[in-house]
């Protein structure tokens, strides 16, 4: 039969890492899935970043959020720990939308922090599919998403592709209507398959990029413009050929 870890002090702490190891997935697969993104958009489409937005979310995560916390109980830990853990986790993610607080020093080393969280809201594209921590940043850094606040960049909140219109049905379900459009450009059944659960932003023509192809694009120009500035820069350096520097006299 079913039999509970108990509700000894290091069990919590243990099932309140499970959780934000589950948040974490959960989370992360909201922004590659694109079905799941039909979803979450509604979170990330405001202009804004404030406790406004914190409660901001799409309506129909209800329905394959809890599949990835189905576990967590299934193991031995109590429903009701479960449940408390999912509340800290949500009281924690809540907080993090604010402008007004500060880097918090050794506090970024572990937790998730609100500028880490500022990252995880703009439409910059470096900043794009980073930070989907929970309370905690090391699942991040564990798996590769985790980008710190640049200072040097002026953030711009919100997505790309932004609903024209103040219309709640419209924002809580306009991107399944660009799915299902879109589903329709080819008849090809892995491009509709991929247009509905591969990563937003995929194309079957390269008409639209994902966030790793524009990414990977800004790396590339970025790299391109840096050996263009050392050329330039060894130009004024180095004497045309055939001609010998002038040497300066003492």
């Amino acid at each position: 039969g079913y039999e509970s870890f108990g509700y000894a002090w290091y069990v919590w702490f243990l099932c309140q890492l499970a959780d934000d190891f589950s948040y974490y997935w959960f989370h992360r697969q909201n922004h590659v899935v694109r079905f799941f993104w039909a979803a979450h958009i509604v979170h990330h489409s405001s202009e804004n970043f404030n406790l406004g937005t914190a409660v901001r979310n799409g309506w129909f995560t209800i329905l394959y959020k809890p599949f990835f916390y189905m576990w967590i109980p299934a193991i031995g830990f109590p429903p009701e720990m479960v449940v408390v853990c999912l509340g800290i986790e949500a009281l924690w993610q809540f907080q993090l939308h604010s402008v007004y607080v500060p880097k918090l020093g050794w506090i970024e080393k572990i937790f998730n922090t609100h500028t880490m969280h500022q990252v995880h809201h703009a439409q910059n594209v470096e900043y794009m599919d980073k930070n989907h921590g929970g309370f905690l940043n090391i699942f991040d850094k564990m798996f590769g998403t985790w980008k710190e606040l640049d200072d040097k960049i002026d953030i711009e909140y919100g997505v790309v592709h932004a609903p024209d219109s103040y219309n709640p049905l419209v924002i809580l379900t306009h991107e399944y209507k660009d799915i299902w459009n879109d589903m329709k450009k080819s008849k090809n059944w892995y491009h509709k398959f991929m247009y509905c659960f591969g990563p937003p932003g995929w194309s079957h023509d390269g008409s639209t990029m994902t966030v790793k192809q524009l990414q990977n694009q800004l790396a590339l120009e970025r790299v391109e413009l840096q050996q263009k500035t050392q050329s330039i820069d060894a130009s004024k350096v180095t004497p045309p050929e055939g001609k010998k520097p002038k040497l300066a006299r003492a």
